[in-house]
């Protein structure tokens, strides 16, 4: 489960991220720009709690390489 602190963190490294990435998947074939996920991230629904999960995981996994 992500937290509200957590859903705000992704939200401003979204922002920073480069206008020309997308992020895809398989599961559902879904295609999303960085504008989209940041709706999906600003609305907490489902896609935005996945992607806010991918990002907490990502950014934890790389806090334990220090």
């Amino acid at each position: 489960m992500v937290t509200k602190e957590e859903f705000a963190l992704v939200k401003k490294r979204l922002e920073h991220w480069n206008e020309k990435i997308i992020i895809a998947t398989f599961r559902d074939n879904i295609k999303l720009n960085k504008d989209e996920m940041l709706k999906h991230i600003e609305a907490q629904d489902d896609i935005g709690k996945e992607l806010a999960e991918i990002q907490m995981n990502y950014l934890r996994k790389l806090k334990e390489r220090k």
